[in-house]
């Protein structure tokens, strides 16, 4: 019989006192060091100046009372460790996160709606993602796997394709009768498939995910059979247009191998994860909402551009035609933030326009502060309210904008 597991539910980026052991404290942050490794998931590097503090996703430090603070900076999913589950949830309400992330360009649309009561209930989103993927599958599975030609050398009883002589000749010299040919091979073993064959067996091995999760994950993964192992190369695998009902399968499969660390084993101690990096997400979200709302007055799209005489660049999370910035801060900001702000002013600087955007999250219905001028920049600050519906959040906050920008003038829409 199982030994009863504790859990713990985090907020990101949040310090909590956990009760854990030095062997349990370090498996864990060498868990977020081998997270922080992965530019798929971490992201680029900064421009500035490597810190003196090495990057790890989670981070853990002793107290005085001998527990110790624990914090998962900008992820949320789950984080397991000897008989303790560490469940990190999204710093904003989960039905806006997920309604976010299921609007930008790197997930899927939910689809269906039983799974989206259950993320508005207060499901665990890693559990959400793991069935959501898991209906992505049999949805695919509807139809066969996409099969594809690929080269192939080995040693069969009849000649078929190209006959590689001289290894024939050593096979024959060993005592093999066996006829070494080079020839291409039409089945499903391609790298789509083998992506979405190594999230499922991630998926089966989720600890505290549902049974009947598990059991769907089991029987999907038998139709992959003649699908090999992952091979490194397979991840920068992109969906074409022949390819295209793979696209939502596709997406949620890299993050799920995107975001899981394999065990970590420090002494008697040892640690594993799958874990989502949200701020992305969050930003790709609001930027593809405001396309899409903004697509007949202006052009909205992230942009950079170089500092002169620097290795250094501004990278705003939106422009606005030519006529203006803005940035996304994935926090709830009620108030201004120094930090935010300057970088605000920085890309208008950098882009020789007059005006910038602020857009962050708020408890009321709007942010409650007032657009400020520096020099002769003003800066104004949007908030995408977490008190209402996610449907009805997006709708006022692309209405304020809208009603910003087109008070800006027409511009360039290009």
């Amino acid at each position: 019989m199982h030994a009863r597991r504790e859990y713990e539910i985090l907020t990101e980026s949040t310090p909590k006192a956990i009760a854990l052991t030095k062997a349990q404290a370090t498996a864990l942050s060498e868990l977020g060091k081998t997270l922080a490794s992965k530019k798929q998931w971490w992201g680029d590097e900064d421009d500035g100046p490597p810190s003196a503090v090495e990057k790890s996703v989670i981070r853990c430090s002793p107290r005085i009372d001998g527990k110790w603070d624990v914090i998962v900076l900008n992820a949320v999913g789950i984080i397991t460790t000897e008989d303790l589950d560490l469940f990190v949830e999204p710093k904003i309400p989960l039905a806006h996160a997920v309604y976010l992330f299921s609007r930008s360009d790197q997930f899927p649309r939910l689809p269906d709606n039983a799974l989206k009561t259950q993320i508005a209930t207060g499901q665990l989103l890693w559990r959400a993602v793991a069935q959501w993927f898991i209906t992505s599958i049999e949805q695919l599975l509807r139809d066969d796997l996409i099969k594809d030609y690929r080269g192939a050398i080995q040693e069969v009883p009849q000649a078929r394709g190209h006959v590689d002589v001289f290894a024939t000749t050593q096979s024959f010299l060993n005592g093999r009768l066996g006829i070494v040919c080079e020839y291409d091979e039409f089945d499903a073993d391609n790298a789509l498939n083998r992506v979405l064959k190594a999230a499922l067996s991630k998926t089966q091995r989720m600890h505290g995910l549902d049974t009947a999760v598990r059991d769907r994950a089991a029987r999907a993964v038998l139709r992959f059979d003649d699908v090999g192992p992952l091979r490194p190369v397979d991840l920068r695998v992109w969906v074409d247009r022949h390819a295209s009902r793979y696209s939502d399968s596709v997406a949620l499969a890299k993050h799920l191998l995107w975001g899981t660390a394999r065990s970590i084993e420090v002494g008697e101690a040892s640690a594993r994860c799958f874990l989502l990096r949200t701020p992305d997400l969050i930003e790709a979200g609001v930027r593809s909402l405001l396309e899409k709302a903004l697509g007949d007055i202006c052009l909205v799209k992230k942009c950079g551009v170089g500092i002169p005489g620097t290795k250094m660049t501004l990278n705003p999370d939106l422009m606005f035609g030519d006529q203006a910035v803005g940035d996304v801060k994935y926090k709830t900001s009620p108030d201004w933030v120094r930090s935010d702000l300057y970088q605000a002013i920085s890309f208008a600087v950098g882009f020789g326009v007059r005006r910038c955007a602020i857009v962050s999250f708020c408890e009321q219905t709007e942010v409650s502060v007032k657009p400020i001028t520096v020099g002769n920049i003003e800066v104004v600050h949007f908030g995408w309210p977490v008190g209402v519906t996610p449907e009805l959040a997006e709708q006022q906050l692309t209405t304020r904008i809208r009603s910003w920008i087109t008070s800006l003038g027409a511009g360039n829409v290009s």
